[in-house]
């Protein structure tokens, strides 16, 4: 699926722009910005899909989904591929789907973001909810991802837009499917947690049931009453948390003993 250009990162044209203009001391950057975009489909789609190194059985059961109904194979391939695509597929934690900055206008109201506020993004993607929030909110806001790729593209994306408060955001490498990475108390995932007052997580169902233990963890280091944002994918009634409020797609989630 073809990444959406987040709309404060003017897209490259043809042509770089004449001397004196606005874009052409960042030109460089832009264009270079623009090349990891074009490459995140399918570099970190893979990394979604079947881990950050997708073996080469992997990777040809991905291609041959893309490619079906455009190149017949036998039916033993297609069992095999269907068979690695399917155990692919327990792994997935998140839709590759960006969320839509008015989705993330949502989660600032639902919520109650302010300027006070920390959001952390469990699975930020390309890191757009987190400089939307940031840029918008004035709130400090810190995307958590498993895939360095796209951690790598958040920070370019940040650092391509003079308006995103730069020391109000960050980006870090992490694999949130366990509560582990929050088991060093002094480690920056945990210090992330500490200051956070709002968690959104746009994960797949199967995602969301995965990382209870995570949220569990989060919601014991965070400030007391931290609320959990979901988006189109929910928990069910009893699965977890009570939910306290929705809007939209979203809905809002907040330990019991917290309400």
């Amino acid at each position: 699926m073809a990444q959406a250009r987040p709309a404060a990162v003017p897209a490259p044209s043809s042509a770089r722009p004449p001397q004196g203009h606005a874009d052409a001391a960042r030109w460089p950057a832009l264009e270079s910005l623009a090349g990891d975009i074009k490459r995140m489909d399918d570099v970190v789609a893979d990394a979604y899909l079947f881990g950050p190194e997708p073996t080469t059985t992997t990777r040809r059961a991905r291609t041959g989904r893309r490619r079906e109904g455009r190149h017949a194979e036998d039916g033993a391939a297609d069992d095999a591929r269907g068979a690695t695509a399917g155990a692919a597929v327990d792994s997935w934690l998140a839709p590759w789907q960006p969320s839509e900055l008015a989705a993330v206008d949502d989660l600032a109201r639902l919520a109650g973001v302010t300027r006070d506020s920390v959001v952390l993004d469990l699975g930020c993607g390309d890191g757009r909810a987190v400089l939307w929030l940031a840029k918008t909110r004035g709130c400090a806001a810190v995307g958590w991802d498993a895939a360095p790729e796209c951690v790598a593209t958040a920070a370019r994306l940040r650092d391509a837009d003079a308006d995103v408060p730069r020391e109000r955001t960050a980006f870090r490498c992490v694999d949130f499917a366990t509560p582990e990475p929050l088991a060093d108390e002094r480690g920056a995932a945990a210090a992330d947690a500490r200051r956070a007052t709002v968690a959104y997580a746009y994960l797949l169902r199967e995602g969301l049931l995965r990382v209870r233990a995570t949220l569990e963890r989060v919601a014991d280091l965070a400030p007391p009453g931290l609320v959990l944002v979901t988006n189109t994918y929910h928990f069910r009634d009893g699965e977890f948390w009570p939910c306290v409020g929705e809007l939209g797609a979203l809905k809002a989630w907040r330990r019991p003993c917290e309400r």
